[in-house]
């Protein structure tokens, strides 16, 4: 059961959701980029696939 709080906070993430139609091969953010408005987000995909690329300052490969 949903309690008041939870409602609450529940609505105003909802409100707060925007919709971001992109092309394929977009690219959201990537690593090392300075912190600003642009990625100071979380990203919900409703269709399609998504990777996700983490370069390995160690063994300098990426890891999918």
């Amino acid at each position: 059961m949903v309690t008041y709080n939870e409602k609450q906070v529940l609505n105003f993430i909802v409100k707060r959701l925007e919709v971001e139609l992109t092309t394929p091969e977009h690219c959201f953010m990537n690593q090392d980029e300075e912190v600003d408005d642009r990625n100071n987000y979380v990203f919900f995909i409703q269709k399609g696939d998504c990777d996700v690329r983490v370069k390995d300052r160690i063994n300098d490969v990426i890891e999918e």
